[in-house]
């Protein structure tokens, strides 16, 4: 079985002066950007494309261009809009739904409070944590972090006993200012609208809501978390902003060896028989004995077709094609196949299809899940899929 114990900015540009262009000039203001943002590689990519473009125009125009393009790339996982006269804060790359993720080589920590329950319990179990996630990297804004509650007292309540390490979402990022007005956060007077931007309770927002926080400067060093079950979640709110150092790592999702099959019964074994090989096992029940299949796997870099026949081995059913398979008269198919590991590695969520050759639109797909692969111990484990 598996070893998881090893463990806006808001540029202002005032009246500027018109400064004439010359390539004195144009170097200046590229090394001086250089100097302060040479970390980020995709700043680097704007001052190329402005070596093209800056020579075209002069003044004050070109510098504010300048600076425009080489500060968009610090803000492409959050936007900012105004609408209704409100400038918004949004986040469109941090998911609502918990992932679902089989691991190898993470820290696994069993959370059983209910302070990240939108209604679903979400992330409760056995949560995987990356320890190293942010060896080389900040944590962002909707980072779910894993972390040491710090010491504090809080007046309302001297009973509060949480425990010692626990999970909630990053809303408030270092120099930032936060407040809470009627349940709705709001970063630098912006309304922060996202999923985990206003209160809910187990994932319905509530109307009406009296939560209300004071505006907190956060200090450099230190992040703003919030359980996305506010009235259930000892966080920020209470024992103010977390230092950096007590954050101990990034949690990556829910081990879960529970996937449903849409209209079918079965499961996949998942069996790292080998360093760099991966065996996958699939079975599945109440299929038409009379229709033949394909079995697929899909994430973001392609997919795999189970076949041909000196690939794969069959415990039910057989293979009429090189890669079509027939049910036996029960309805049950078992079809494994082993592969490198590096067709999931890194390749974000997969799931796994059986489509009927004779219904084209006919296909059976499991729910996302991900495999995280931290060392290359060995796993075994069942992942079963239900209606």
């Amino acid at each position: 079985m598996r070893n998881n114990d090893t463990e806006k900015i808001d540029i202002k540009l005032a009246s500027l002066p018109k400064p004439s262009l010359n390539n004195d000039r144009k170097q200046e203001i590229k090394h001086t950007l250089a100097e302060k943002m040479s970390e980020d590689p995709k700043v680097k990519n704007q001052a190329k494309i402005m070596d093209k473009v800056i020579v075209k125009m002069a003044g004050a125009a070109a510098i504010a261009l300048f600076l425009l393009l080489a500060f968009i790339p610090m803000f492409q996982n959050e936007g900012s809009n105004e609408k209704n006269g409100i400038t918004r804060i949004t986040d469109h790359d941090t998911k609502e739904t918990e992932e679902t993720v089989i691991s190898n080589g993470f820290k696994i920590v069993n959370h059983l409070y209910d302070n990240m329950d939108r209604g679903h319990h979400d992330y409760h179990g056995e949560v995987v944590v990356d320890e190293n996630a942010y060896a080389k990297k900040a944590p962002t804004r909707g980072d779910i972090v894993y972390y040491q509650t710090p010491e504090f007292t809080y007046d309302k309540n001297q009973d509060l006993n949480p425990s010692e390490f626990e999970i909630a979402r990053i809303v408030g990022m270092p120099g930032e200012k936060i407040e809470i007005k009627h349940g709705q956060v709001y970063i630098n007077g912006a309304l922060l609208d996202t999923f985990y931007g206003r209160e809910s309770h187990t994932g319905k927002l509530v109307k009406n809501s009296n939560v209300e926080l004071k505006e907190v400067k956060i200090p450099e060093g230190h992040y703003f978390i919030l359980g996305d079950n506010w009235w259930r979640s000892i966080d920020s709110a209470i024992f103010g902003p977390l230092k950096t150092q007590l954050i101990k790592g990034k949690v990556l999702g829910v081990e879960n060896d529970t996937v449903p099959f849409e209209n079918s019964q079965g499961h996949v074994k998942i069996d790292f028989v080998k360093t760099g090989m991966i065996d996958f096992q699939v079975s599945a029940e109440g299929l038409n004995p009379n229709e033949q299949y394909t079995i697929s796997l899909h994430n973001n870099g392609g997919g795999v077709t189970f076949g041909p026949k000196e690939n794969v081995k069959i415990q039910a059913g057989e293979i009429v094609g090189e890669v079509t398979f027939q049910p036996n008269s029960a309805g049950v198919l078992e079809v494994s196949m082993m592969n490198p590991v590096r067709i999931v590695e890194d390749k974000g969520e997969i799931t796994i299809n059986i489509k009927s050759e004779m219904k084209i639109k006919e296909i059976i797909t499991s729910e996302p899940f991900e495999i995280l692969i931290g060392k290359a111990d060995d796993l075994d484990i069942t992942v079963d899929f239900n209606s």
